[in-house]
């Protein structure tokens, strides 16, 4: 089996400050899928309870093909560090 390589979610350092610009967790993303383009973010995240309660994030659990959506996130729309909703 191949697992996916998966994250809890992504987010911005400022290189200048070192700071968080801002910070998206609303599941599990799998890294693979993220691309940019302008200003969007577009991933494919995995909201499954199992999966986002998981320890592991190279994940092979059937249920990783549950509850997937692609999504489409613009980070310069978000509240600074907050939780990406």
């Amino acid at each position: 089996m191949t697992h996916k390589v998966c994250s809890d979610g992504l987010f911005s350092i400022d290189r200048k400050t070192g700071k968080v610009t801002w910070h998206y967790s609303n599941g599990v993303v799998l890294n693979t899928t993220l691309s940019i383009t302008g200003d969007r973010i577009y991933f494919v995240e995995c909201r499954h309870e199992t999966v986002i309660g998981a320890p592991e994030r190279r994940v092979g659990r059937p249920e990783f093909g549950k509850r997937c959506s692609w999504s489409p996130w613009t980070p310069t729309a978000a509240r600074c560090c907050g939780n990406g909703h």
